[in-house]
């Protein structure tokens, strides 16, 4: 109420016209405003749910046990037989004992290419391969012969 009044009494010391028109175009700055926003908003959601659902079915294409690295994939969430490890802040690459305990229980191990490159700069002994048929770039690593 107390705005009300203030409305009142501020438009009674000027023109009434000036008024209309300035409480006309702020109401249609707030309409375009809005219906900016909303429509930015949803076109915005509409593509995070649809790379979501990508997402949801990347790693499906991995049969048998996989440890997904640095990825977050949901579908490996569901799947028993797949494990996803979520990359440290400060950790360029994965842990060796990680990795190691990954293939000595028969696991394939799975991450980018750069990761990959970064974890065989500090770990030797490891090769990589190409993993074919999935749309994020994966390289599977592996224990070299010794």
């Amino acid at each position: 109420n107390l705005v009300l009044v203030a409305t009142h009494v501020t438009a009674a010391q000027f023109d009434p016209p000036l008024i209309a028109r300035t409480l006309t175009l702020s109401a249609g700055m707030g309409l375009g405003i809005s219906t900016f926003n909303m429509l930015t908003d949803t076109g915005i959601s509409q593509l995070r749910r649809d790379n979501g659902l990508a997402l949801a079915d990347l790693s499906i294409r991995y049969e048998g046990k996989v440890l997904i690295y640095g990825h977050l994939m949901r579908s490996a969430l569901m799947n028993p037989e797949q494990v996803v490890a979520i990359q440290q802040f400060r950790a360029p690459a994965p842990d060796l004992t990680l990795v190691e305990a990954a293939l000595a229980d028969g696991y394939r191990v799975l991450m980018s290419p750069e990761t990959a490159e970064d974890f065989r700069a500090e770990n030797a002994g490891f090769a990589v391969r190409a993993v074919a048929g999935t749309p994020i770039d994966m390289v599977e690593i592996m224990r070299t012969a010794s």
